[in-house]
């Protein structure tokens, strides 16, 4: 008997999965034009000194590029990358409200190789000038909104792409961040963190990120190669 119910029950959805036609997705064919719009979101993780990747936590990475398509599958290009890096009050056992923001023009050159029909992986290698804003309790006691340092920084990321549209590309990202100066109690404006030693602060800034990029390609011109 429950048999024969299951097969009662089923039977018109049977019927009509035969006889329903669903709407299939129109194909399209990828275009790559010379100019493309790229922007990205990630999640930094601090990965330098022994005090940085301890006492911090990563909250942005987030990007901004305008891309020129040099010879085939090689680009080059320019925009600004933000990071927002918090310090952990309970890390220095004191209530400092102390954060990171990282402002980063910077260049880009990337290599992109289709994998399939509507996919691709994508290889870059970017490098700019960091301008970094600590603020603290401690910076503000001093009258100071924050303390400045600046610093160059290498970038090499990949990420692997699936087009959406003709013109619309959204990936999985990483990147390792090196950016070529110290944290240390000077940006707290401390001469020494409780519960870390000088070699702690000894090491670069480095994190590594991972998250969302997309990529818009511009209307097509006949120039475009």
């Amino acid at each position: 008997m429950p048999k024969l119910f299951l097969f009662v029950l089923l039977m018109p959805l049977t019927s009509m999965a035969q006889t329903e036609e669903f709407p299939v997705r129109e194909s399209f064919t990828p275009i790559t034009t010379r100019f493309s719009i790229e922007g990205g979101f990630r999640l930094p993780t601090p990965t330098g000194n022994k005090a940085y990747k301890t006492i911090t936590r990563g909250i942005s990475d987030a990007e901004c590029l305008l891309k020129i398509k040099l010879h085939e599958r090689f680009y080059v290009g320019a925009g600004m990358k933000h990071v927002y890096v918090e310090i952990r009050d309970f890390a220095l056992n004191d209530k400092v409200n102390a954060t990171t923001q990282i402002f980063n023009p910077k260049a880009e050159l990337s290599y992109r190789a289709p994998m399939g029909d509507n996919t691709f992986f994508k290889l870059s290698l970017a490098g700019g000038y960091n301008f970094l804003q600590h603020r603290s309790n401690y910076a503000l006691n001093a009258g100071l909104d924050y303390v400045r340092q600046r610093a160059i920084n290498l970038e090499p990321s990949m990420g692997i792409y699936m087009y959406g549209s003709e013109n619309f590309a959204v990936g999985l990202t990483m990147g390792f961040n090196m950016i070529f100066e110290e944290f240390t109690p000077d940006v707290l404006l401390q001469e020494t963190l409780s519960g870390y030693s000088n070699l702690d602060f000894v090491g670069p800034y480095n994190y590594f990120s991972a998250g969302f990029t997309f990529i818009v390609y511009l209307q097509k011109n006949k120039d475009d190669f």
